[in-house]
């Protein structure tokens, strides 16, 4: 269900509780800033870009407060701090090894779908099950480095220059405003990053990326392979897994390939007992 502006701001009231107190930890890390989220601010900021559709990288954080929104409208944040805290400690260490230093924000959605998205601004989320299908530390790494090459390579605001033309916002922001126009907008890029995915060249691009910040940030690099390997062996048993993400087939080899130029894969830190006790999830067995 699409939300309008107005709803979204109705809607925040609701999100405050959840977002405020448990998503987005601050976790200073290494010299890559963060902050809290503020509900009231993200609802300010997607109504200021509205003013002026000539998108660029300074519209880039009220885009992805746009998508925040709605990603947090359609799961619950989980009501897990402790995991919270741990997920952004992994993610901000990651995002050390990576070239843009945006404020990094992530959190982890409440629902049993296998996932991962990233928003323009440095938003990433994580799904619970995706990390009850995790074995270590590296494994969460790989992911969360996949998510963070979509943010600095700049995936989420590509999308929305290219939605502007096929949606006709532009044309429609001559009866409607730009307040409309960037709702129909951010509205269009929240579809295609919670539902239809990325395309196939910015997939492998930050795929590309994620492995070079986890040798970066010191962890294994197999550790995004393993858990891309266990998600496949999971497909091929009817389960539906990373639904917004290309075919593993290929994807795992291209990401050998890409580990294989590093000649890191087998090195570095896995940190099985640490994530074993940061995380007290069931465990999801994928057969």
């Amino acid at each position: 269900m699409k939300l309008s502006l107005s709803k979204r701001t109705f809607a925040a009231g609701s999100l405050a509780a959840t977002a405020l107190a448990l998503a987005f930890v601050p976790f200073n890390m290494g010299g890559c800033s963060g902050a809290d989220l503020n509900v009231t601010n993200l609802v300010n900021g997607v109504q200021q870009v509205g003013h002026s559709m000539a998108l660029g990288e300074k519209d880039e954080p009220a885009l992805g407060e746009a998508v925040a929104l709605q990603a947090t409208n359609r799961y619950a944040i989980y009501q897990d701090q402790n995991l919270n805290r741990y997920v952004t400690l992994v993610g901000r260490t990651v995002a050390t090894a990576a070239p843009r230093t945006t404020p990094y924000f992530f959190a982890v959605l409440d629902t049993d779908e296998v996932n991962a998205f990233s928003a323009p601004g440095g938003y990433v989320f994580i799904t619970r099950g995706a990390i009850q299908r995790m074995k270590d530390e590296s494994e969460l790494a790989g992911v969360l480095g996949h998510e963070i090459g979509h943010v600095c390579k700049h995936h989420g605001l590509d999308a929305a220059k290219s939605a502007t033309f096929k949606q006709g916002v532009v044309t429609a922001a001559s009866s409607e405003g730009h307040a409309a126009q960037f709702n129909t907008l951010s509205d269009g890029l929240g579809t295609v990053i919670l539902n239809t995915g990325f395309s196939q060249p910015q997939e492998e691009e930050a795929d590309v990326e994620g492995v070079k910040y986890v040798v970066g940030a010191g962890y294994d690099p197999n550790g995004f392979v393993h858990f891309l390997q266990r998600m496949q062996q999971g497909q091929s048993h009817g389960l539906k897994l990373f639904s917004t993400h290309p075919g593993l087939g290929d994807r795992i080899k291209k990401v050998n390939d890409q580990i294989a130029k590093t000649g890191k894969g087998g090195q570095g830190a896995t940190l099985a007992d640490r994530f074993a006790l940061s995380v007290s999830l069931p465990k999801v067995a994928v057969r």
